[in-house]
């Protein structure tokens, strides 16, 4: 699994867990929902500041983003 499937895998769960969703996370990202599902969904790398602006918008460390979520495959 590539750090890009991680990640997004990560972002998955978080924001299942948490009842949020990709039109929130775009607005806490200031980009399209397009593009935030593109990032979601692992088809496109997030950028350190874009983990930085997720891991907030999730109430997360984001540290928490780069470690594989056991069970669960991209």
């Amino acid at each position: 699994m590539s750090l890009t499937e991680i990640i997004a895998t990560q972002i998955r769960v978080v924001m299942a867990k948490k009842n949020r969703s990709v039109r929130q996370c775009a607005a806490a990202l200031g980009c399209s929902i397009g593009s935030t599902d593109r990032l979601v969904a692992g088809e496109k790398p997030m950028t350190s500041d874009q983990i930085e602006l997720v891991a907030q918008f999730l109430g997360i460390p984001p540290v928490d983003l780069v470690r594989p979520v056991e069970g669960v495959d991209a």
